[in-house]
């Protein structure tokens, strides 16, 4: 009975089945293993049981195991494991500060440099999404795999039945993140701020009693929740989320949307993301022709009917990219944090802006702006796909995500749902 409530409870991750032991446990690589929490009490009945796991490591790896936790939830006695416990907390279906991936690699891969026989056992509590996701970064912290994508594939194959190792859009989007810092060299990072300005949703969600959303944003660093003044302005099928004061954040930066339609009906979350303002980068594009004039953020011919700001000029290939995004981010990079400028760029992440353009960009959407502006205040935008926000990327029904635009199959990512677009 016990065995059936353990294999129902690890659903599709492979189980470890051999010489007596049925856990959920998997070797990734011969000296890399995920695998659940090791539970005690009634836990121990569906989980890992601690004694289990303590049996396993000390047949198999006598003296020559770790343990990595990653529960910021819960903690056991490690003296259980001999002390050879490591905890490198954060919380479930969300990723680690960006800045603590690195030291979780170095302190892994210096343990399993200290002799060819030694193995590293990694855990959070379903041992799927945080641990693939550390472990997918270690993967590339030893080259072990050309790229994120590689890597997480590797894992999901590995891990599980059905290949879906690493679920979560923002989890995934931090394996990218730690891959794209270390082919810049691993150094440079920094906590660069960044001032939110306002989110766009394009075409309106389709809400039980109506669309009315409530920012929250959390900022890891800071350890800081904001619930600002909003104002919100419907134009054709866009709704602009104007923040009444421009926010500043750096770092890890997580974002979520709620809908309240009224005072009676309890908040109903939308979706959520996690971002790192590190990776909010400038992108150079062809300078516009000449200043356009001067519009207000209500006026109806802001948003065309394909979604692009008409006063933009770009190549095709920088059109069909924002096409192909299903949400998008302005964020008006503070003048102070010039010392955060690099050319790492986000896969997940159409960037417009440049002081070649920012005097069209400003003249639509700064209120300060004018046409002759000689120091326009740069733009950045940042652009997510359906696929890439957590939770409304399970709207596979599209019943609030709608679906109305379709593109070519010639596209490389094939768009089946109607745009929806987020500017900050």
């Amino acid at each position: 009975m016990a065995s059936t409530i353990k294999g129902l409870v690890s659903r599709k991750k492979k189980r470890y089945k051999e010489d007596g032991f049925n856990l959920d446990l998997t070797y990734i690589f011969e000296n890399v293993i995920a695998m659940g929490y090791p539970a005690a009490k009634l836990e121990g009945v569906y989980r890992n049981h601690i004694d289990d796991v303590y049996r396993f490591l000390e047949t198999k790896h006598k003296d020559h195991y770790k343990i990595y936790n990653l529960c910021s939830e819960r903690s056991y006695d490690c003296s259980r494991f001999k002390n050879r416990v490591s905890s490198f907390p954060f919380d479930d279906h969300n990723p680690p500060k960006l800045g603590s991936i690195e030291p979780f690699c170095k302190d892994m891969d210096e343990w399993l440099g200290q002799d060819p026989s030694n193995v590293a056992a990694i855990h959070c509590k379903a041992g799927k999404g945080r641990t693939g996701l550390m472990i997918c970064c270690y993967i590339l912290h030893r080259r072990w795999a050309e790229n994120a994508d590689e890597a997480l594939k590797h894992y999901g194959q590995t891990r599980t039945h059905d290949t879906k190792g690493v679920t979560i859009p923002s989890q995934r989007r931090y394996v990218e993140y730690y891959d794209q810092l270390l082919k810049a060299g691993g150094s440079g990072y920094s906590l660069c701020p960044l001032e939110l300005r306002e989110i766009r949703l394009q075409p309106i969600p389709n809400m039980s009693g109506g669309c009315v959303p409530v920012l929250t944003v959390h900022e890891a660093e800071s350890q800081q929740e904001f619930t600002p003044p909003i104002e919100l302005t419907k134009v054709g099928r866009v709704l602009r989320i104007t923040l009444k004061t421009p926010l500043s954040l750096k770092g890890d930066v997580r974002v979520i949307l709620k809908n309240k339609p009224n005072v009676i009906m309890m908040k109903e979350k939308m979706f959520h993301f996690w971002f790192n303002t590190y990776f909010v980068k400038d992108q150079a594009l062809p300078p516009s022709p000449s200043p356009s004039p001067r519009r207000t953020l209500n006026e109806k011919n802001d948003f065309p009917s394909n979604g692009l700001d008409s006063t933009v000029s770009m190549t095709k290939a920088e059109g069909l990219a924002l096409k192909n995004r299903f949400i998008g981010s302005l964020i008006e990079r503070p003048e102070h944090s010039g010392s955060c400028q690099t050319n790492h760029l986000s896969p997940n992440m159409v960037l417009l802006s440049s002081s070649s353009r920012a005097s069209s960009l400003n003249s639509v959407y700064s209120e300060n702006s004018s046409a002759t502006t000689s120091e326009p205040k740069q733009w950045l935008s940042v652009t997510l796909v359906k696929r890439e926000l957590d939770k409304a990327c399970k709207d596979s029904n599209n019943k609030i995500f709608a679906s109305d635009f379709k593109a070519s199959q010639s596209n490389r990512f094939a768009l089946v749902e109607r745009i929806f677009r987020i500017f900050c």
